[in-house]
């Protein structure tokens, strides 16, 4: 598990988080979402509104990253995974039908990119099974985005999905530095880079978005959001019915401190397909 301080130890403050948030879930529901995976002092609340504006479900599927475009898909091991409000079931099922597709392997590692995201599907999604997976950020992605929509179409089975990145990361912390590090940097990285791979996700154009998080540098776990964009778009073609995309918010680290003094700084996006 993550050290203490990602996210609150109890339900009390899990809940008072939530309720307290600026990004509120959407009225109308969607199956697919992108959300950030930082702590929740700086990006918990776009990954609430993301999450909470999901359909209810039979399983949701959690695809977090960090991984280049070479890397397996890795599923996050155990039969359960805890949260402070109690244990969520892992599915097993998908990912058997995955590894018909695609190399799936084992991971026991602490994951910031799902772990952080576990307590606000227990919280919006209650006992909903979770096959939780890492997904690279290359090809693979699409395979994973489809089989997903195949899945429930061969076994009638109601799915969400959350892809999970953050995005530029930007400053000497971080060794990116294009544009300085004054104010053009900060006008830059959200009015261009970040803006750039927005866009690439509200046109759920999968290549585009690899594209800008690896070329670019403008997502840490481009995978993951490509293949909740092609499940929702895979979804949406067996039904002959269009996608809609929607920015939920956007904000970055250095705007979750107040707005000064961090010269080194990461964008947050949660984006609805419906």
């Amino acid at each position: 598990m993550l050290p203490a301080g990602w996210y609150p130890d109890n339900p009390d403050k899990i809940a008072s988080f939530i309720d307290a948030s600026m990004y509120k879930p959407a009225e109308e529901k969607g199956l697919s979402c992108i959300v950030p995976h930082a702590g929740w002092a700086f990006s918990g609340e776009l990954a609430a509104a993301g999450i909470g504006s999901l359909k209810e479900a039979d399983l949701f599927i959690l695809l977090g990253g960090h991984l280049g475009p070479a890397s397996s898909v890795l599923r996050i091991s155990g039969d359960l995974y805890d949260t402070p409000l109690g244990s969520i079931k892992a599915d097993t099922g998908f990912t058997a039908f995955l590894s018909e597709k695609i190399d799936i392997q084992e991971s026991e590692a602490p994951d910031n990119t799902t772990e952080v995201l576990l307590p606000m599907i227990r919280y919006f999604h209650g006992d909903t099974p979770v096959a939780a997976l890492r997904v690279p950020s290359g090809p693979a992605a699409a395979v994973v985005g489809k089989a997903i929509a195949d899945y429930g179409e061969a076994t009638e089975t109601k799915i969400v999905v959350a892809g999970s990145t953050d995005l530029t990361h930007y400053g000497n912390d971080y060794g990116f530095t294009p544009k300085g590090t004054g104010p053009e940097a900060y006008h830059w990285v959200r009015e261009t880079n970040d803006r750039n791979f927005i866009d690439s996700a509200l046109a759920a154009d999968w290549h585009r978005m690899i594209a800008h998080g690896t070329d670019d540098k403008a997502a840490c776990s481009s995978g993951a959001a490509a293949a909740a964009a092609v499940y929702a778009l895979e979804s949406k073609k067996v039904r002959k019915e269009c996608l809609k995309a929607e920015l939920l918010g956007y904000r970055t680290s250095r705007d979750a401190a107040g707005g000064g003094g961090l010269s080194s700084f990461v964008g947050y996006a949660a984006i609805l397909y419906r």
